[in-house]
């Protein structure tokens, strides 16, 4: 396909496409997926380079739903590798959702058995603070292996979206021809972005507002909801009668 005459989100989302398949073809269990290019931020200082879900795309009658992996926009910024290294992550969830492994627990706790799928893809796997084996980069001998689609995805590489903190800062940043205040650079509105995790079935679980809350059971059982949601009232285990509390 001549990619020159498309537009560039297509050439990335093209790109993208042909580095899944060429994952699907080294990896046979690596499920299809429909690919999604949006905000990673979605208005919030949160930014997800990437989930993974199974299951969530209609591709026809009497047709198995499709999986879907989103890729966010912001991330666009990075380098192919850096990109390669999401790409292959949420890759390793499919590895899980194919062979029904539970490979997240807790929502977000990415633990060692999707660090072993990780490393079958070629990652190295690192612990993160809280969310386990979360942290995963791209080995050298793998971004060799995928150099060629790498090339075509960094030629792609052209386009990125901002971020709201760089939305908010520019807004009030002064004209460069002010003769008030040249040079001057008003303190951004919006907080910093937050880099958070997502876990292997798509929902995303991070950010500093969800907290852990147990019950009174032996052994406790484990919740994960926002604070806020957390303080409009009780939320009672059904098996011990009592109240989640924050861990």
């Amino acid at each position: 396909m001549e990619t020159a005459a498309l537009g560039p989100t297509t050439r990335v989302m093209h790109a993208m496409e042909q580095l899944w398949a060429e994952i699907r073809r080294r990896h046979a269990d690596v499920p299809d997926a429909i690919l999604v290019l949006a905000s990673g931020t979605m208005g919030t200082t949160t930014e997800i380079h990437g989930h993974f879900a199974r299951s969530r795309w209609h591709v026809g009658e009497g047709v198995e739903p499709r999986a879907e992996f989103f890729l966010g926009a912001e991330g666009l910024r990075r380098s192919a590798a850096e990109i390669l290294s999401t790409t292959l992550h949420e890759a390793a969830h499919g590895l899980a959702a194919t062979r029904d492994i539970v490979d997240v627990s807790d929502g977000r706790y990415h633990n060692k058995r999707f660090a072993a799928l990780a490393a079958e893809l070629g990652l190295r796997a690192e612990q993160a603070d809280r969310i386990g084996w979360s942290s995963t980069t791209a080995l050298p001998a793998t971004i060799e292996a995928y150099q060629e689609e790498l090339s075509r995805l960094e030629a792609a590489l052209t386009v990125w979206r901002h971020t709201e903190q760089e939305v908010a800062r520019r807004a009030v940043a002064a004209p460069p021809d002010d003769p008030e205040t040249p040079g001057e650079v008003a303190e951004p509105l919006a907080p910093p972005v937050v880099i958070a995790p997502v876990d292997g079935r798509g929902a995303h679980r991070g950010g500093p507002n969800y907290v852990a809350a147990i019950c009174r059971c032996e052994p406790p059982r484990r919740i994960r909801a926002a604070r806020s949601i957390l303080e409009l009232g009780p939320i009672t285990c059904t098996l011990c009668t009592e109240p989640f509390i924050e861990a």
